[in-house]
C-alpha cells in the first residue's frame, strides 16, 4: 500500500496469488435500500471506514496514499468513476477496486470533458465552467471559481514534487492553462495510464493555492470543490465534515434533478480495535461500515439481521517480497524454493481467512477479477511461472542444496506489527524452517515500517500488502528507484525496463494488453515475491442508509464520497428502529 493496514480483513495488500469463493462480480447478500421514497436532505452519514491509525497525510504533494482518502470528500479531480455505470446503474463495473478504475467506467469531475490528439501529442481537458472553491475563512475569505490556472498549479506542484516516484512523469512535456476553462497538455511520449498519472489517480487532488499558502499539511487549511467541508478533525477519533452547499453536482432520481449531497454531515471514524469497531456497528453508531471480516458473519446475522450487506474479494493481498540485489535472493533457486515451500491451502485455513474450498487462483500482478484482455489465470501460465505455485519442500531442498545453501540459511523479515500479520508471517517462518531457513521476525510500528519499506532499508525479506492498482501501475514497481517495488527485480531483469515503457506507449488497447499479458509472465516468471491466499470481506450498511449499492472507490485509495453524497438517511426509519 507497503500500505497502511485495512482493518478487520487486512485488505493491505498487492500482489498475489488469492483464495477466493469465486472469480465472479460481487453480489449484494440483500438488496440495497433505494428509491422507495423520495430523498431527503439533512441528517448524518457516520462511516467506519478501512483505516483506523490516525491520519497523517493531508498534502497531494507528499504523494502519500493515505490523502486521498481522507481528503476525497473535500478535493476533487480531473476526473471520476461514473457512478452510473455501477451497480446503481448499468452494472457495468462494481467500483470495488480501491485504487483501480478502468478507462471506459470513467467521467469528467472538474473537467467536463478531454480531448486525446495523437498527432499534435497532445491532450486537452476543457474545464467545468461554474465550479467554486467553498472558501473557508483565515484561508479563502470568499468562494471563487475554479478554473484551469487552479489545475495547472496543483498538478504542477505534485509533478514537481521532490517525493514523485522515479520517471513518473518522464512522458510529459508540458502542463499549460491556455485560457480560463482549458488545460493543455503536451507529452514526447504517449503513455496509456496517463489518465490515472493525472487525471484521478494517486495524489491528482486539486488544492487551491490559498491552502498552500496556509499550508497543506494543516487540515484546518483544506478547501476544496467537492460535496464537503472539512469542518472539524479530532486526532484519533473522527474526522467530521459538512455539506457544502454551493456543490456543482446533482442527481437525476425518479426523473427529478437533485442537489448533491443530501445528507448535513459526512463523519469518518477512525477506530483500529476490531471489537471496538464491531461494536460500533451494532449498534448503530456508525451507519455504513467496510471492512469487515469474515468471522462476524454469523453473529451479525443473528444480532442484526436487519442489516444490509455485501460480499466483497479483497483487493489487496499479502505477500512476501524478496530482495533480488542481495544474497542469496539473487538465486533464482533461492527464491523458488521458499515460494514452494509454502503449503498455501494449509495458510488459507488461518483463522484470519473467511473458509472455502475452491482451487487456488492466480490474483497477482493482474487481480482475478480484472478484464481477461489483461488477466493470465494460473491454468495458462508456463511451467516454469507455474511451478512456484506448488507445495512441495522437498524440492525447496534440493533447489537450496544446488544454490550452494544444503544447510539452508539465516535472514530477516520486517512487517508490521499488527496481529494478523504477526500470526501469518509467523506461520510462513515455521515451513521455512523445515527446509533450513531460519527467518527472525522484525515487527515494527506501522510509520518505522513504512520508513525501512520506501527507503529500501531491509536487508532480508518484508513481509506487506498492497492494493491491486492499474496493471501499468504494479509493473512499474519492478523498474529502478521504485519505492513501492522492494523485491528490486529490475537487478535480475535489467530488460523489463524498456519492455514495460514499449507496452506504455502502444495506443491501441489489444495490442497494449496483449503486451501487458507478456510482461505479466515475465513478471512471474522471476519469482521475485511470494503470494499467499486472499481473502473476501464484507460491506455493511443499515437499513436507514438509502441509495447506496456497495460502491467503496469512485477516486482513488477507497474515496468513496461520491456515493456518500448521493445517500440520503431516512430519520424516521431510523427512530423507528431505536437509534
Amino acid at each position: 500500500m507497503g500500505r497502511l493496514r485495512l482493518l478487520s480483513v487486512s485488505i493491505f495488500g498487492t500482489v498475489l496469488v488469492l483464495w477466493a469463493l469465486s472469480c465472479a462480480g460481487p453480489q449484494a447478500l440483500k438488496p440495497p435500500a433505494g428509491a422507495e421514497k423520495e430523498p431527503r436532505y439533512g441528517g448524518t452519514l457516520t462511516v467506519l471506514g478501512p483505516y483506523g491509525t490516525t491520519p497523517y497525510a493531508w498534502d497531494p504533494a507528499d504523494c502519500d496514499w493515505y490523502q486521498g482518502y481522507l481528503c476525497g470528500p473535500v478535493y476533487e479531480n480531473l476526473m471520476m468513476g461514473n457512478i452510473y455505470k455501477g451497480p446503481r446503474g448499468t452494472n457495468e463495473f462494481q467500483f470495488d477496486h480501491p485504487e483501480w478504475i478502468p478507462d471506459e467506467f470513467l467521467t469528467g469531475q472538474l473537467a467536463e470533458n478531454w480531448e486525446v490528439k495523437p498527432n499534435e501529442k497532445k491532450i486537452v481537458f476543457h474545464i467545468r465552467k461554474g465550479v467554486m472553491w467553498s472558501g473557508k475563512p483565515g484561508v479563502m475569505e470568499q468562494p471563487r471559481e475554479f478554473t484551469a490556472y487552479d489545475a495547472e498549479y496543483a498538478l504542477k506542484r505534485y509533478i514537481n514534487s521532490p517525493k514523485v516516484s522515479v520517471g513518473r512523469f518522464d512522458w510529459m512535456d508540458s502542463l499549460t492553462a491556455t485560457d480560463k476553462y482549458t488545460l493543455e497538455l503536451k507529452y514526447n511520449t504517449f503513455t496509456a495510464d496517463w489518465s490515472y498519472l493525472l487525471g484521478w489517480g494517486w495524489a491528482t487532488d486539486i488544492e487551491p493555492r490559498e491552502t498552500v499558502e496556509k499550508g497543506a499539511s494543516d487540515p484546518r487549511n483544506i478547501v476544496g470543490t467537492g460535496p464537503f467541508i472539512l469542518q472539524e478533525y479530532v486526532p484519533g477519533t473522527s474526522i467530521t465534515f459538512v455539506r457544502n452547499p454551493n456543490y456543482w453536482q446533482t442527481a437525476k432520481i425518479g426523473g427529478k434533478e437533485y442537489k448533491l449531497p443530501f445528507v448535513d454531515k459526512l463523519v469518518y471514524l477512525i477506530i483500529e480495535d476490531e471489537s471496538t469497531r464491531i461494536a460500533t456497528l451494532r449498534t448503530g453508531k456508525a451507519d455504513l461500515a467496510w471492512p469487515i471480516s469474515w468471522k462476524f458473519k454469523d453473529s451479525l446475522q443473528k444480532s442484526n439481521p436487519e442489516l444490509q450487506s455485501w460480499h466483497r474479494v479483497g483487493q489487496t493481498v499479502f505477500l512476501v517480497a524478496m530482495p533480488c540485489n542481495k544474497k542469496p535472493f539473487d538465486d533464482r533457486r533461492v527464491r523458488l524454493a521458499l515460494s514452494m515451500a509454502i503449503d498455501r491451502r494449509a495458510v488459507a485455513k488461518n483463522p484470519y481467512y473467511e473458509p472455502t474450498d475452491e482451487p487456488l487462483i492466480l490474483h497477482y500482478p493482474m487481480g482475478a477479477t480484472y478484464p481477461k484482455s489483461v488477466y493470465v489465470p494460473l491454468e495458462e501460465l508456463p511451467p516454469s511461472a507455474r511451478e512456484q505455485f506448488t507445495y512441495d519442500p522437498e524440492k525447496a531442498k534440493r533447489l537450496l542444496a544446488e544454490a550452494g545453501y544444503p544447510q539452508g540459511f539465516s535472514t530477516t523479515m520486517i512487517l508490521h506489527a499488527y496481529p494478523d500479520n504477526q500470526d501469518l508471517a509467523s506461520l510462513l517462518a515455521a515451513m521455512w524452517e523445515k527446509i533450513g531457513v531460519k527467518v527472525e521476525l522484525k515487527p515494527m510500528e506501522y510509520a518505522a515500517f513504512q520508513s525501512m519499506f520506501l527507503a529500501k532499508k531491509h536487508e532480508g525479506l518484508v513481509f506487506y500488502s498492497k492494493g491491486l492498482v492499474h496493471p501499468l501501475t504494479v509493473l512499474r514497481y519492478n523498474l529502478p528507484g521504485q519505492p513501492w517495488g522492494p523485491a528490486e527485480m529490475w537487478a535480475i531483469d535489467p530488460g523489463f525496463k524498456d519492455e514495460y515503457l514499449a507496452c506504455k506507449s502502444i495506443e491501441n488497447d489489444e495490442q497494449r494488453n496483449k503486451k501487458i499479458r507478456e510482461l505479466t509472465v515475465r513478471h512471474l516468471d522471476n519469482v521475485a515475491y511470494i503470494s499467499l491466499p486472499g481473502n473476501r470481506y464484507y460491506i455493511y450498511a443499515w437499513p436507514w442508509v438509502k441509495n447506496y449499492y456497495g460502491e467503496i472507490n469512485l477516486g482513488y485509495i477507497n474515496d468513496a464520497s461520491q456515493a456518500f453524497a448521493h445517500i440520503w438517511i431516512d430519520e424516521d426509519l431510523k427512530r423507528s428502529m431505536g437509534r
